[in-house]
């Protein structure tokens, strides 16, 4: 017997899915690639960019320009290989999130050698480092902190380059190379250095939209997820909807041992000949309500409700005899529930309940192909607690049990003398029943 509860749920090769981290550390690991792409990207232009400034060097300063151009690129080939050494970093098996604290520290080293080699050929003290091209790499290298998910790195960086400045002003004196002469203020604000401060400026906005972004995508999809978690819990047992969260949308179904119960409300067809549909649902709703907060509260959970009945579960978070002990906790609550429900509505009539109940191996989970996914139990072990419902009802007995489901329990005592060798339709073998009569 297949009992299907049908949601929908993202197939497994969602494409929509595989766009985004599945785990903190595949979330890390995307964002260090991200840095490393960032950073690469920023030594490939501002390079080219230097290159390109080249052609407004005239012989006039070309003795003056022409190093620092050298040196600067560099620098930049410096930020290329660090971008490559960080991207191998983050494919490693062995990467581990803290080696961003590493390539902070490389980025750092490589902006102080340019701001120091900036200031020696301009032969400019260290109150003039802001006047240096370099300086302008600060907010990039900061802003690639930006897309990691740890404060730490950006913190790290920023107090590094607070320091690395204040470090520079302080204690950078004029600094003279005498194979050339020193750099007037016209040649740090020309044409030339100013396009490339502007670059600097681009590539720092590109970087912060790329972090922004990629933040924004992984916000929506919390949210879709924590929506789609919410919209499960209406059609799926909370387990179970957790399970499937936790699965992000790949199949989920395995072998358990699990205790089935099968709980039928009694004469309730022949009574819904005489009221309106309203107070028929009225009276499912009360009997419902009830049987789930005490299936609930034993520890296990309604699967689905089956017109006048109820299917519920034990052992899906458990094991085998926890799950045995709950189904004979939900029986000697049953009685009670009834008498509440009862009292509460006196108006509704007098129904008895039929129980069957059976523990065993079944199939579980969620399983289906496409966008399509039912949340099924299926074996041997639903049939028999099926047929032992039928079998309670027609005995006029609260229910009708397996009798390992009593010794899993550690009350097989009870019922021992009482058990019954029932012939289950579509089982070879007779199969050891325990009745609990109704009190």
């Amino acid at each position: 017997m297949v009992r299907p509860s049908a949601i929908e749920t993202p197939a497994a090769g969602d494409a929509d899915a595989s766009l985004f981290p599945l785990s903190v550390e595949e979330a890390e690991r995307d964002a260090e690639r991200i840095a490393s792409a960032a950073r690469g990207a920023a030594g490939l232009i501002i390079a080219t960019g230097l290159i390109a400034a080249l052609a407004f060097v005239t012989d006039t300063n070309a003795q003056t320009v022409v190093p620092r151009v050298l040196t600067a690129l560099a620098i930049m080939a410096g930020f290329v290989a660090l971008a490559v050494i960080s991207f191998a970093a983050s494919r490693a098996s062995t990467f581990r999130p803290q080696v961003a604290y590493l390539f902070v520290l490389g980025d750092a080293l490589l902006i102080l050698i340019a701001l120091h080699e900036g200031m020696y050929f301009s032969s400019h003290p260290g109150v003039l480092v802001f006047a240096q091209p370099p300086a302008w790499l600060i907010p990039i290298a900061i802003a690639i902190q930006s897309v990691r998910f740890r404060t730490g790195p950006l913190i790290l960086a920023a107090a590094l380059y607070i320091i690395l400045l204040a470090a520079l002003v302080a204690f950078a004196g004029t600094l003279t190379y005498a194979a050339l002469p020193a750099a007037d203020m016209g040649t740090l604000y020309s044409v030339p250095a100013d396009a490339i401060r502007g670059l600097m400026i681009a590539i720092t906005a590109t970087v912060l939209v790329v972090s922004v972004r990629s933040k924004r995508d992984i916000l929506i999809r919390g949210l879709q997820t924590a929506r789609r978690e919410a919209e499960l819990k209406l059609f799926l047992p909370e387990p179970v909807s957790r399970r499937v969260s936790a699965a992000a949308g790949k199949p989920l179904a395995e072998q358990m041992t699990l205790a089935i119960l099968f709980i039928d409300l009694q004469g309730f067809t022949r009574e819904s000949e005489k009221v309106v549909p309203a107070e028929i649902a009225g009276w499912l709703a009360e009997f419902r309500d009830r049987v789930n907060a005490l299936v609930l509260a034993s520890g296990g959970f309604v699967d689905k409700f089956i017109g006048d009945g109820i299917m519920a579960i034990f052992g899906y978070e458990s094991d085998p005899d926890a799950a045995a002990r709950q189904v004979f906790v939900v029986l000697d609550g049953l009685p009670a529930a009834m008498r509440d429900w009862q009292a509460a509505n006196p108006a509704a009539p007098r129904f008895n309940i039929a129980v069957g109940g059976a523990l065993g191996p079944v199939f579980v989970g969620v399983v289906g192909s496409g966008d399509r996914r039912e949340f099924t139990v299926i074996g041997d072990t639903v049939n028999v607690a099926a047929r032992l419902e039928a079998f309670a009802k027609e005995r006029s007995t609260l229910a009708a049990i397996t009798f390992e489901t009593a010794r899993h329990a550690g009350v097989a005592d009870r019922f021992e003398a009482d058990a019954e060798q029932l012939e289950v339709r579509g089982r070879r073998e007779p199969l050891l029943v325990c009745l609990v009569p109704r009190p």
